[in-house]
């Protein structure tokens, strides 16, 4: 038996900050072409295994049930090949340190746009790892949800390239990837076009949000309503059994306000492809922090600082602030909005605060899932 602690490590390298894409809403501004050293995600492993106190100051567990390898960017798969040296290791690891229970229990997250699938080395990493691996393929639902914003530097949408990885992935493999769309001003025309791309895909439920950055005019609520009225009568109509997550998740909508961890408590760490360490990839240097100071806590030759501790402590104790931002501590739906550390850092230059860029539209997703739901229970108490 494992205690308390045993959840699950996420341990998120960003092995380059390089990108073949050029989406309109991406948080990382800062992209280039750095690469994580092999050497420096070899010694971070090595600390983890022997369990290093000095070098991780206390922050991790003793141990853990399962460690999730998170592979994200850029665009991870442009370095497949660092990639599969760092999986490799962390395997060999497994056998040397005697941690079955990771080796069992282990998953791999390969964070990606799709347009890299059918690379050979891209392809043979999947194939390896299939079993115990999760493929993230971003995408925008419809075609023209998609290509409003995810293109090529040279203008081309990606559409036509992802949608022939997603359906490859799904018929050789048949697993539904843990994907997501996302909406932003430049194609929230589409968005219930987009959720039923989804649907006639055959997934029964994806990942749908809106970007957080401060983008919206009051314009975009009306049009956010249409759309998720559009959604709603287009699933009961045809009796659909299909969710857009978290918008339209009932228990996405339970009482009480919470924050997230943001890897405060020992469950979240991040390498970037400087060999710096942070809380999680949203704090690193890729993202725009404008003239913020980079918020890391460490790195990977000296592990976590003083600094970095007291950075860390200062997080934990700010979502005890961010649950008595005003307007939120008694709001019934309060829990769904944006309380990311890394978010208030970005807009507010401290970690603490709820950011309302999207209030409204958490509200009015809200107010449109009631009237589902009432409908789906009114329907039920005529057939019986």
């Amino acid at each position: 038996m494992y205690g308390e602690n045993s959840q699950a490590l996420r341990i998120t390298f960003q092995p380059t900050d390089n990108c073949n894409l050029n989406c309109s809403y991406c948080y990382q501004n800062n992209k280039g072409n750095s690469e994580l050293k092999l050497s420096d995600a070899i010694y971070f492993l090595d600390k983890l295994f022997q369990n290093d106190k000095v070098y991780f100051k206390g922050f991790l567990h003793d141990d853990y049930l399962n460690v999730i390898l998170d592979f994200m960017g850029g665009e991870s798969t442009l370095c497949i090949e660092l990639v599969d040296k760092i999986v490799d290791y962390f395997i060999e690891c497994c056998v040397k340190y005697k941690k079955f229970h990771w080796l069992v229990n282990c998953e791999i997250w390969l964070q990606t746009n799709g347009t890299t699938y059918f690379n050979p080395k891209v392809s043979d990493f999947i194939r390896k790892h299939h079993d115990r691996l999760e493929l993230p393929i971003t995408l925008d639902g419809s075609k023209d949800c998609h290509d409003a914003c995810r293109k090529y530097y040279d203008g081309r949408g990606s559409y036509d390239d992802v949608i022939k990885a997603m359906k490859d992935y799904i018929s050789t493999y048949h697993v539904y990837p843990n994907t997501k769309i996302t909406i932003s001003p430049e194609n929230i025309d589409h968005m219930f076009d987009a959720a039923k791309a989804m649907m006639d895909l055959g997934f029964k439920k994806v990942r749908l949000g809106c970007v957080c950055e401060d983008v919206w005019e009051p314009k975009h609520d009306e049009i956010f309503r249409q759309q998720l009225q559009l959604y709603y009568d287009y699933i009961e109509k045809n009796n659909i059994d299909f969710k857009i997550v978290p918008y339209a998740s009932e228990k996405a909508y339970e009482s009480g306000l919470t924050t997230g961890t943001c890897g405060c408590f020992g469950n979240l760490i991040c390498v970037d492809c400087h060999g710096l360490i942070y809380l999680c990839q949203r704090f690193s240097e890729i993202c725009d922090f404008d003239d913020k100071p980079r918020l890391s806590i460490g790195t990977v030759k000296e592990g976590i600082t003083e600094t970095g501790i007291k950075i860390i402590q200062r997080i934990k104790e700010s979502r005890k602030l961010t649950e008595q931002t005003p307007g939120c501590k008694d709001c019934k739906i309060g829990h769904i909005c944006e309380s990311c550390p890394a978010f208030s850092y970005e807009h507010f230059g401290v970690t603490y605060g709820i950011s309302k860029v999207n209030c409204r539209k958490n509200h009015i997703a809200y107010e449109e899932l009631q009237k589902h739901l009432k409908r789906k229970e009114i329907k039920k108490e005529n057939t019986l």
